[in-house]
């Protein structure tokens, strides 16, 4: 009785991988109201791509980067606000300091 095993390894799913896509999506589509998740979404999408390099085993990396963009995406957003509201302050001070 000769049994010959072999060793199969099974693919696992990143859930930061998966943490990072949700709150990317959430954060495009209306989640960037708040600054947490694009910065949620960033931080989860670089370690479960660092992950997916490390382990063979471990799929999702394609997710992780969706998630990381969709987070830069929603960072630019953030800073493109701050320079709005920023251009509006001082073109607002410089109208009252004219008398205007």
């Amino acid at each position: 009785m000769n049994e010959t095993v072999t060793a199969v390894s099974q693919e696992k799913t990143s859930g930061m991988a998966v943490t990072s896509l949700i709150i990317g999506i959430l954060s495009v589509l209306g989640g960037a109201m708040f600054l947490i998740p694009p910065i949620l979404a960033v931080i989860f999408g670089h370690v479960s791509v660092s992950a997916c390099n490390k382990n063979p085993n471990l799929t999702g990396k394609g997710m992780g980067i969706a998630g990381l963009v969709m987070g830069w995406l929603g960072l630019a957003g953030w800073i493109i606000f701050f320079f709005f509201i920023g251009g509006l302050a001082v073109l607002g001070g410089a109208a009252s300091a004219s008398g205007y």
